[in-house]
């Protein structure tokens, strides 16, 4: 009677093993820490500069509004809100139509709050990073 050994000495495995899978998920593990925070604040900066814009943009149209009529509105903005999907924009005016003030109120927290006013004012009220008000509407950093 003889006994038979197999040898797998001569068959190549094919496929990764368990180690390498686990290293290149570490590895991906690793990256997604480094680009997360950095990816957020671009897009916190990216939606805020959209606000500002869109902020400016609409004080123009008032005073568009204000030369034609001699006043921004009676009671309400006479130009309509643009419409944001991560900023509400509400506007209020003075009794006797004279003065505006535009507001850019962030949906998520820490994003912040942006204002602009007749005369080309602009204010930065609530913003990451920055404990007090500014008179510049802050994008990145705390300083204009």
């Amino acid at each position: 009677m003889t006994i038979r050994q197999t040898s797998f000495a001569g068959i190549k495995q094919k496929g990764f093993s368990l180690m390498e899978l686990m290293i290149v998920v570490a590895i991906i593990g690793i990256l997604t820490a480094i680009a997360l925070p950095s990816y957020k604040d671009y897009t916190r900066r990216a939606r805020a500069a959209e606000a500002t814009s869109q902020l400016a943009s609409w004080s123009s149209r008032m005073e568009h509004y204000y030369l034609d009529n001699r006043n921004y509105g009676p009671g309400a903005c006479g130009i309509a809100a643009p419409a944001s999907t991560y900023y509400a924009f509400n506007c209020a005016t003075t009794s006797a139509g004279q003065g505006f003030t535009l507001t850019a109120t962030a949906q998520i927290e820490s994003e912040g709050t942006y204002t602009a006013s007749e005369g080309g004012q602009k204010q930065t009220t609530l913003f990451k990073g920055s404990s007090v008000s500014k008179s510049c509407w802050l994008i990145k950093g705390n300083e204009c």
